[in-house]
């Protein structure tokens, strides 16, 4: 900010970056003694011109003619506060411009009169609530700049307009204090554990949130929940529980809503639900609820469980002897464990697709890609076996059919065949694209022009094609009972 000053008036600023301090010479009454003359009916005495129209008058031409020409002005009265107004550089543009504008209204600021002892000074009520501790007026002076009429009518008063700092010296601007700024979320650094990145959904080897879409892959995940209670005639689970279990594990529950119901039917049982990716539903029942974590890890539960429940792993479970030991270690003893799991590759007895179809040869692609990353897809056919291996009895294996459309008779069969048929139009793309591309070393686009054959076949009528369905249960071994007293030999 410069100060720019001509004979008979002094435009000064004092440090503040709000307050300009409009000074008057000693040719010019004040407003005191011109409201007394006013009032004794001196006709003859200019009537002073108010701060807003004196300073005004500096960026128009100079004008000899006197101020008692215009019968328009208002008698003379003192200044009404004004609450000060920022500079140019402080104005938005969505407002105004430097251009557009002549000169900035004047706030209320200190009269000086050098021949007067009188001094008006702006009180903090006039100031806004935000300016009142950056404006805080300052004791110096800035000693002003000889200016000529002519210089003032060709560069009117701005900032930008003053190009020679030798005529117009440089004032000491005192800044503003500026509010801190808030750091961002790389400059607080990791706020939620180890890590700021956020936790990526991931099924396996199959990124959710990059491959699937996680609200579609959920809806999935609901309806295959619908398939299997059909399948199990309206069950969660086949194992015989003679009471209800005080502790159940949910292992890789998905959306949840196996946990949420089998809490809902049992709400003397406390469920656990965990999972890889935490797109579970905030509104549960009281006792039901999930964590994050990996089935493949080691267990560290505190508790063990009454019941043990997996469905659907076969593409994240790469050692299932080893799942079936930690079943064995957290589970008590006289509880039960449970999978149901699905068997690929998809199976056609009538010949009706053949193995050069793109249905069917896209099962076997599936088969193939899972056997790179180390998942055997036929493990169901050995649960049995796993199970006994590890300590269970009571073994029970039981088999369904999954038909591809609603070509089987019987009325349940053809609702599982259609919602079936709806599941696998969902999933293939997010089976496909990342075990394709990254294993069989296909481009994303082949992959997509091969499902577009893929869902031709799946809605085909006449393709006879099922999926078949593996449940186990198993038991393990209760503690043997403790006698009331001591047993002695009969004779």
């Amino acid at each position: 900010m410069a100060t720019v000053q001509d004979s008979s008036t002094t435009i000064a600023e004092v440090p503040s970056t709000h307050n300009l301090v409009p000074t008057t010479s000693n040719d010019e009454p004040n407003a005191e003694e011109a409201m007394q003359d006013i009032s004794m009916g001196d006709q003859s005495h200019t009537i002073p011109e108010s701060p807003s129209q004196h300073l005004k008058s500096t960026a128009e031409p100079l004008s000899q003619e006197p101020a008692t020409k215009s019968t328009e002005d208002p008698l003379p009265h003192e200044p009404e506060q004004q609450a000060p107004k920022h500079s140019f550089n402080q104005l938005s543009d969505d407002h105004m411009t430097p251009n557009s504008i002549e000169q900035p209204a004047p706030p209320e600021s200190t009269f000086h009169a050098e021949n007067t002892s009188q001094t008006l000074q702006p009180t903090p009520d006039t100031l806004p609530h935000h300016k009142q501790e950056e404006s805080a007026p300052s004791s110096e002076q800035v000693p002003p700049a000889p200016h000529n009429a002519q210089e003032i009518h060709e560069q009117p008063v701005q900032n930008d307009s003053i190009e020679n700092p030798q005529t117009v010296p440089e004032q000491p601007s005192q800044s503003v204090a500026e509010e801190p700024a808030i750091p961002s979320i790389v400059e607080l650094g990791p706020t939620n554990g180890p890590s700021a990145v956020p936790v990526q959904p991931s099924y396996g080897d199959v990124s959710v949130g990059r491959e699937l879409e996680v609200d579609i892959e959920a809806d999935r995940l609901d309806l295959q929940h619908h398939v299997w209670r059909m399948t199990l005639a309206g069950a969660l689970y086949i194992s015989p529980l003679a009471t209800p279990p005080a502790n159940v594990l949910d292992v890789g529950t998905g959306t949840g809503i196996w946990a949420i119901e089998f809490a809902e039917e049992h709400p003397n049982s406390h469920v656990l639900g965990t999972d890889l990716s935490p797109i579970q539903p905030n509104f549960v029942p009281p006792n039901c609820n999930f964590i994050v974590d990996d089935a493949e890890s080691d267990w560290v539960f505190e508790k063990k469980f009454d019941f043990i429940h997996g469905r659907m792993l076969c593409m994240g479970i790469h050692d299932w002897s080893r799942y079936f030991r930690q079943c064995w270690e957290h589970c008590k003893p006289g509880g039960w464990i449970e999978v149901q799991e699905i068997c690929p590759p998809m199976r056609c007895d009538d010949g009706s697709l053949g193995p050069d179809d793109a249905f069917m040869k896209w099962s076997d692609m599936v088969v193939e890609a899972s056997a790179m990353v180390g998942i055997d897809t036929s493990s169901p056919t050995r649960f049995s076996s796993y199970m006994e291996e590890a300590g269970f009895i009571n073994v029970r294996e039981e088999k369904a059919m999954w038909a591809v459309g609603p070509w089987p008779k019987g009325k349940r069969e053809k609702a599982i065949g259609q919602w079936t048929q709806e599941n696998m139009l969902q999933g293939v793309h997010g089976i496909s694209v990342a075990l394709f591309t990254r294993r069989l070393e296909m481009s994303r686009e082949a992959v997509e022009l091969f499902l577009v054959d893929v869902r031709k076949d799946i809605k085909n009528p006449k393709a006879h094609v099922y999926a078949q369905m593996y449940i186990h249960c198993a038991q393990k071994p209760p503690l043997p009972e403790r006698s009331s007293g001591p047993q002695y030999p009969t004779a």
